[in-house]
């Protein structure tokens, strides 16, 4: 191999996070077990249903990942690893993945891999320890979003009581200067507030508790919840929302796959992209109308779909 292509394929290693800190020797070990391997479009690259032996360096192209009946739900970019989940649990794979533009790929075998492991101590324990960061990093995100969501369920009872008080005084203050009576007042709330169409917000993502922190920071919306994408292309054509905002990694659907259906059937229809997985570039190349990074920042997230409502 030319020392400037080895080169290339080091740097690329050492950007996944399952190879993370590896040396230029160790990241030399792994290539050295690797096979190079193209995938022309709509060629499978591993098939639901069968083992796990094997993973894979994605390192172009564009990969989908496929339900049983042929429906792509998911798309995954480069640079990543595909199956490695599997090839350490050794369970059996749990959905098809297939090229859906041609893809270079490096393979590598379960065997090789496990000897390599075997033969040197401190490379396996450079790859548990990136495992460990990764869960780590995990429960740190995790908790940032439980903080940030009850901050925000915190801020939103205030805000409603306030609003509460503010009505009590209004209907006091008219009670008392125009002479109108209690009854008259609430009829006339009642059927002027009822003219009003709240601004409906569709919130789509697959952790409830996300949900429902977006639900607390948008009070003054209609917002509605959808766990999957299949549910919320149900609700989109029921309930017509002015606004989706869209978890990416997602099982069966993900964010880049229930973008391409709403564009289809909605092409006026705002969505706001929201992950903890992609960079705001990416949400940009694939053409959201904005990106919201997690952990969630309230105030920031406010403003942004604020501006996307005006902007429709």
């Amino acid at each position: 191999m030319p020392p400037d292509k080895n080169k290339a394929l080091i740097q690329t290693i050492n950007k996944i996070p399952f190879f993370k800190g590896l040396s230029p020797s160790q990241a030399q070990s792994v290539i050295s077990i690797c096979a190079p391997r193209s995938f022309a479009a709509e060629e499978i690259v591993c098939e639901g249903g069968t083992e796990s032996n094997e993973m894979f360096i994605f390192l172009s192209g564009e990969l989908g990942v496929v339900t049983p009946d042929g429906i792509q739900v998911a798309t995954i970019l480069p640079v990543t690893t595909v199956g490695e989940i599997g090839i350490a649990t050794r369970q059996m794979r749990t959905a098809t993945v297939k090229a859906t533009k041609k893809s270079n790929l490096l393979v590598i075998k379960r065997v090789p891999l496990e000897q390599l492991l075997k033969s040197d101590a401190e490379l396996l324990a450079r790859i548990y320890r990136s495992l460990i960061e990764i869960l780590a990093q995990k429960i740190v995100n995790d908790n940032i979003r439980i903080r940030d969501h009850l901050v925000a369920k915190v801020n939103g009872e205030r805000r409603v009581k306030q609003q509460r008080r503010r009505v009590t005084l209004a209907m006091d203050l008219l009670e008392q200067k125009a002479g109108m009576e209690r009854g008259e007042i609430e009829a006339y709330l009642v059927a002027h507030m009822g003219d009003e169409e709240a601004v409906r917000v569709l919130v789509v993502d697959d952790e409830a508790p996300i949900r429902q922190v977006i639900a607390d920071a948008l009070s003054k919306f209609d917002v509605v919840q959808a766990e999957k994408g299949v549910e919320a292309l149900k609700i989109v054509e029921e309930q017509a929302p002015d606004l989706v905002i869209t978890d990416i990694k997602m099982p069966e659907m993900d964010g880049f796959a229930l973008l391409k259906e709403l564009r289809a059937r909605r092409p006026d229809l705002p969505v706001l992209a929201l992950s903890g997985y992609i960079e705001e570039e990416e949400a940009q190349a694939h053409k959201f109308d904005g990106f919201i990074p997690k952990p969630l920042r309230v105030d920031e997230f406010r403003q942004l779909v604020e501006a996307t409502l005006s902007r429709d």
